[in-house]
């Protein structure tokens, strides 16, 4: 009997670890805290040293995932094919970094899907670009991503 409820307890923790937002649900206010606190946790998680400069983002969307999407995010074709058509909302903060001894501007792009509130992908145009999509390796996989390559340079 023990085991079965410890079972129970188990599934249902994991169940509300994994439980996806439909964010086409929340009002205004409640999408806008939760693409905010998604896309920061992100930032602390991927590039930390960037954090303290993403005060506010700029909230656009919902936005639909085309075939230039995918092809700007660099999917191949059979990636794509699958979402277009599917709602996302980008989050962008504007960051200061510094280059060449200047201070420059630059920003950290967010892509969150609307249908379940998980990361599309995230961008960094400081100084050059690079980016993640989580469609190939999902962003619960991220831990394993060396952190150091995102990290400011000082």
């Amino acid at each position: 009997m023990k085991n079965i409820v410890f079972t129970l307890v188990l599934a249902m923790i994991s169940s509300i670890a994994t439980a996806q937002t439909d964010l086409s649900q929340l009002k205004q206010n409640d999408k806008n805290e939760y693409l905010v606190r998604v896309s920061k946790e992100m930032i602390k998680e991927i590039a930390p040293d960037y954090l303290e400069d993403c005060k506010t983002g700029e909230i656009s969307g919902p936005i639909e995932f085309t075939e230039k999407t995918g092809k700007d995010m660099g999917l191949d074709e059979g990636n794509t094919i699958k979402y277009i058509g599917k709602k996302y909302y980008l989050v962008d903060y504007s960051v200061k970094y510094t280059s060449w001894d200047m201070e420059m501007i630059g920003h950290i792009v967010v892509r969150i899907w609307e249908y379940n509130g998980e990361p599309l992908s995230i961008f960094f145009n400081i100084g050059g670009g690079i980016g993640i999509e989580f469609i190939s390796s999902p962003y619960k996989d991220l831990k394993e991503t060396p952190k150091e390559s995102y990290q400011q340079h000082k």
